[in-house]
């Protein structure tokens, strides 16, 4: 036996040995942070929030059990642990702000979809899943705040099943959107929610076109190619982004008459007393390089 501990085997023990000892220490620091963010958990639900601060103290080991509480039936309790898992930038929790996407409480919902679409598209996709698409058509449907980020995370996913879904959305949203004098007005026998709805339609219209052009929909297109015929600045810029988001080369040809429009369409500050204006014409030129995989002869910022 002694001879044996002399040998390779002393080195495979004494790794065991190290191994062994890591795993026990993780389970304690598992087993420490649950009861920690229990504790958490019952203050919160006793009204007292002032011990969610520690959960972000907690670090990855605590990730688990915060998975296991976002589900809760407490308001709040689920609240506040989808924020922190945000703010961890854990991919462990994406399928939660995937369920979180249906939750009750709107903030909840916005700080869900808000997580989902700034993680990189590459940890979203690994959770990809009929589930989660039908998660996301929801969310569209309900014309929030970030309803449209719904609708484009749809599109950077690369899944053409939802295509259907999109265009019934897109004809919601054009049925609900207001122009001119309207925008001031509640749809007839309607309230709040019918408010809210309607102006939440343009942003949800155009990233529906957006996600359709690139998922090649022809009455998207035919819709592309006539706001970039339009004189209208807000409607060009639009197909320009969009034409520029699904990076349809097929349309760099209906960009070049753009080079002319020299009319101002945002003001960029470097500083307070340093601006410049980006031009509908800047904007196409973006575009052309992008799409058309060329270098524009100098930089927009």
């Amino acid at each position: 036996m002694c001879y044996l501990m002399r040998g390779p085997w002393s080195i495979c023990l004494a790794v065991y040995a190290v191994l062994l000892l890591q795993t026990v220490a993780a389970s304690d620091d598992n087993a420490d942070a649950k009861i920690s963010v229990r504790t958490v958990v019952d203050q919160i639900e006793a009204g007292d929030y002032r011990g969610s601060n520690t959960l972000h103290k907690l670090g990855p080991a605590a990730v688990p059990a915060m998975i296991e509480w976002a589900d809760d039936k407490n308001d709040m309790v689920r609240a506040i642990i989808t924020q922190t898992l945000y703010e961890m930038r854990d991919e462990r929790a994406i399928p939660v702000f995937v369920r979180r996407l249906d939750d009750s409480m709107e903030g909840t919902r916005g700080i869900s979809m808000h997580a989902l679409s700034v993680y990189p598209i590459e940890n979203v996709k690994s959770h990809l899943s009929a589930e989660m698409l039908d998660s996301l058509s929801k969310y569209a449907r309900r014309f929030e705040e970030r309803s449209y980020r719904a609708v484009l995370l749809i599109g950077d996913l690369g899944d053409n099943s939802k295509a259907g879904d999109l265009r019934a959305l897109l004809s919601k949203a054009k049925t609900l959107e207001l122009s001119g004098a309207e925008k001031d007005k509640v749809p007839a026998g309607g309230g709040a929610e019918d408010r809210m709805k309607a102006a939440k339609a343009p942003a949800v219209k155009e990233a529906c076109l957006k996600v359709l052009l690139k998922m090649g929909d022809r009455e998207a297109e035919g819709e592309v190619v006539r706001a970039l015929r339009e004189a209208d600045v807000s409607g060009r810029v639009f197909a320009v982004e969009a034409v520029q988001y699904a990076g349809k080369d097929t349309l760099v040809t209906e960009l070049l008459p753009l080079l002319n429009d020299g009319r101002k369409v945002m003001r960029v500050s470097k500083s307070a007393d340093d601006f410049y204006f980006l031009t509908v014409r800047d904007k196409a030129i973006n575009a052309i390089a992008e799409v058309g995989r060329i270098s524009p002869p100098f930089e927009i910022g």
